[in-house]
């Protein structure tokens, strides 16, 4: 076996037993707790601008923007009503703009208790979802209780919503 082939075999254990050994020496590590000296100081330094992380220098022209941790009431229409046809989805969104009142509140509650974007009434279609647990002040499950109703009973109880 040639030199080379040896340090293939052996590089990585033998840099693991250096590094222990150094780590071990040089910071005190005996006794199981490195001395202060090594440890990350709990307050950033001036330099750092009060942060841990440098700040990024802005872009020339850049508007700051927040990104949406969950997908939109809309989008959430067209993912869930886009099996059923595009038709669908541009009614879904007529009607959960109207039920809402334009403002798209999935914890919108109506005078007779309807629940959610598409005012799901707990005593005729939300009945059967809210059995099963679900939450219609959700919007992904108030979304999918109403693409699950009208793809087997239609728009009819949406009527005075429909374009």
């Amino acid at each position: 076996m040639k030199l080379r082939d040896l340090i293939r075999l052996w590089w990585v254990p033998a840099a693991v037993v250096v590094l222990a050994l150094v780590v071990d020496q040089g910071a005190g590590l005996r006794g199981g707790v490195p001395p202060a000296a090594v440890l990350p100081s709990p307050v950033p330094p001036p330099e750092m601008g009060g942060q841990w992380t440098a700040p990024l220098p802005p872009r020339p022209g850049a508007v700051a923007t927040m990104v949406p941790l969950y997908p939109t009431p809309e989008e959430l229409v067209r993912h869930y009503f886009g099996p059923l046809g595009a038709a669908d989805v541009a009614i879904a969104l007529a009607v959960g703009d109207c039920e809402t009142g334009g403002s798209w509140d999935a914890g919108a509650v109506g005078a007779q208790g309807e629940l959610g974007l598409f005012q799901l009434h707990p005593e005729g279609v939300a009945r059967r979802y809210l059995d099963l647990g679900w939450n219609l002040l959700d919007a992904r499950e108030n979304v999918v209780a109403a693409a699950l109703y009208v793809a087997r009973n239609g728009w009819s109880s949406w009527s005075a919503c429909l374009p």
